[in-house]
Formats: structure tokens, C-alpha cells, sequence
């Protein structure tokens, strides 16, 4: 039993240091519309990004995971990522008779971050997404492209 609990504690410590090199990150994520975004680290060059957008008639949530790769050769801080994920989101479109409608699709995403001395990132991406339903009921296609900010921790 000793040797066992010695053996979870280095193994809790070991992933533990390896997530600490890699950086948590929150923010804003603007484009066609604002997202709040989440940057959690799973380790050395890989994350998951969750982003939350909020409008009016309608929210969604988007989830891409992302294989990052340094460029600190080329320019210091800076990087490029690459992904895929999966959105869901609701909508209102009518304001005389209320009807919600559910949005399922997939995404894509590819970017390039700049990473401060200080804790911001800066960051510039495409972000394909393929619905398979959408509000219109039927599937269809979306793009944009976004500047986003974020603080690290």
C-alpha cells in the first residue's frame, strides 16, 4: 500500500508539472459577433478552447481542440494552431411567435497567437463550421474570421 500511494503521488506530480509550462487562458474572441473564450491546456502542444457566444436571440457553444506548434524561431512568443471541435447553439428568429431552434454542427479552426512577456495573448483565426441542422432547419455553412484577446494564468 505504501508503495502504491508513493507511486500516485509521483504520478500526480509529474502531470501536474507539465500542465504548470503550459497556460491556461480567458477572453474575447471578436469577429462577426463576440464570444467569451476559454483556453485549458491538456499539455506541452496541445488544448481544448471553449467559446461562448451570446446574442440577442440566440447563444452557442463552440469546442475545438487544438494541436499547437511553436514558431518562437521565426518571432519569440509566437505560434500557430490548428483543430477540429463541434458547436451547438439555439436561436429565437421569430419575436411575434417565440419558436427556439437548435443548431448542430462542426468546426475548424486554424490560427496564429502571439503570446506578450506579459500575461496577453493575441491571437488571429479562420474558423470554418458546417451545420447539420441550423435554424433555418435544413444544414448550411459559415466562416469567420476573428481577432481575439486573452489573459493568462
Amino acid at each position: 500500500m505504501k508503495k502504491q500511494l508513493i507511486i500516485f503521488a509521483f504520478a500526480i506530480i509529474s502531470t501536474s508539472s507539465i500542465y504548470a509550462q503550459a497556460e491556461r487562458a480567458i477572453g474575447v474572441r471578436f469577429g462577426a459577433g463576440g464570444e467569451i473564450s476559454y483556453q485549458q491546456p491538456l499539455g506541452e502542444t496541445n488544448r481544448v478552447e471553449l467559446d461562448l457566444g451570446l446574442s440577442p436571440q440566440s447563444f452557442g457553444l463552440n469546442g475545438i481542440y487544438h494541436w499547437v506548434n511553436d514558431l518562437s524561431d521565426w518571432t519569440e512568443g509566437m505560434a500557430w494552431y490548428y483543430g477540429p471541435g463541434a458547436t451547438i447553439g439555439f436561436s429565437n428568429t421569430n419575436a411575434t411567435y417565440p419558436t427556439t431552434k437548435l443548431a448542430l454542427g462542426i468546426v475548424g479552426q486554424i490560427g496564429l497567437e502571439y503570446k506578450f512577456d506579459f500575461p496577453l495573448q493575441l491571437s488571429l483565426d479562420y474558423r470554418p463550421t458546417f451545420y447539420l441542422t441550423s435554424s433555418a432547419g435544413s444544414g448550411g455553412y459559415y466562416n469567420d474570421i476573428c481577432l481575439s484577446a486573452r489573459y493568462r494564468f
